[in-house]
């Protein structure tokens, strides 16, 4: 889906950088929200469809990539979640 507003970007760039940072932004939100870790777990493991979506085809043969990078990425996310502080409530 980010390939039709950014044609020319490239795979490695998405998937090596943008989405670990994705999925580390979804963990200090979770964080922040004081969320359980499932919750930006799940969200984590959706990530990778912003890269191999374009259509129902697409999406149905890279599927094993999708559950590869979900679950690399909810690792990501669980890491990020333990070692991040947590929000002070300001006030």
């Amino acid at each position: 889906m980010l390939y039709h507003l950014f044609p020319h970007l490239n795979p490695m760039l998405a998937i090596l950088v943008i989405g670990p940072i994705l999925a580390g932004l979804a963990a200090i939100a979770g964080k922040e929200l004081r969320l359980h870790p499932i919750w930006p777990t799940i969200v984590s493991l959706f990530i990778p469809l912003l890269f191999i979506w374009k259509n129902l085809y697409t999406l149905q043969n890279n599927l094993d990539a999708w559950v590869i990078y979900g679950f690399a990425y909810a690792a990501i996310t669980l890491l990020v979640y333990k070692f991040a502080k947590k929000g002070k409530v300001r006030g």
